[in-house]
């Protein structure tokens, strides 16, 4: 599973590069303008989090016998509610 949550967590980590941080933002659908570099960097936590703990409960409620099937089902799933734009940039 940690595999298939890869693309995403490359996404927010590691939280101290500028531009990572506006990658991700745009993934989680989210607007830090304003914020704090520590609160941007809660925000960006909390969402990835969230964005995690789904897809784990998405694949372990997934049908079927294959794993891997059953994680990328939960990662399209948990992506299309917290990271439209993991689906829209093809995880990069």
């Amino acid at each position: 599973m940690l595999q298939a949550l890869y693309p995403a967590a490359a996404a927010v980590f590691p939280l101290r590069a500028r531009d990572a941080k506006l990658k991700a933002a745009r993934l989680f659908g989210l607007e830090l303008e304003g914020l704090s570099p520590e609160d941007k960097e809660f925000e960006l936590a909390l969402h990835f989090t969230r964005f995690a703990l789904d897809t784990a409960r998405n694949a372990l409620a997934a049908p079927g016998d294959d794993a891997a099937a059953r994680v990328r089902s939960g990662l399209m799933q948990s992506a299309r509610r917290h990271a439209p734009g993991l689906l829209r940039h093809g995880g990069r």
